[in-house]
């Protein structure tokens, strides 16, 4: 599937923003700090951190990045954290591992961003795919699908 020119730029800026502000001297330690959390799965906190970090995109944005292109630019972005961890030692993603942290971060995306019913927002796609998630989805553990109010980008304010 091809995206149209439109949205392709749309992606690339987004993917872009988002970069600069994960790795932003002053949103790095944010970061980190979630990165860091040994109490929580692997999987879950990649989720956790990309789906704030899309947040905090779409507030600094003014709610106005495409719904269409939020869940390929958020797992582009969870990728992205996946190898920050591993080339910084902090731990090292299984396949399986980013693919669990993309169903989560696909979850989180829904409540984070879906149309609440009489408000005029941007909302994400009904069913988003993720690139490259063919394997047939697993169940989460309820517990491991709520984002924990704690360190990380998710928590955080804009």
């Amino acid at each position: 599937m091809e995206m149209n020119p439109q949205d392709m730029q749309d992606f690339e800026k987004v993917v872009l923003a988002g970069m600069k502000l994960m790795y932003d001297e002053r949103t790095f330690g944010i970061f980190k700090q979630g990165m860091m959390k040994q109490d929580v799965p692997l999987p879950q906190r990649l989720a956790m951190e990309a789906a704030g970090l899309m947040k905090m995109l779409m507030e600094k944005s003014g709610n106005k990045i495409p719904p269409q292109i939020l869940p390929s630019a958020a797992a582009m972005l969870l990728m992205e954290m996946g190898k920050f961890m591993a080339e910084a030692g902090v731990a090292k993603p299984t396949s399986d591992e980013m693919r669990e942290a993309t169903m989560l971060l696909m979850k989180m995306l829904k409540s984070l961003f879906s149309k609440p019913q009489g408000q005029p927002q941007g909302g994400a796609p009904q069913q988003p795919q993720p690139p490259g998630a063919q394997s047939p989805q697993q169940p989460v553990p309820p517990q491991a699908a709520q984002p924990q109010p704690a360190s990380g980008l998710i928590g955080q304010p804009a």
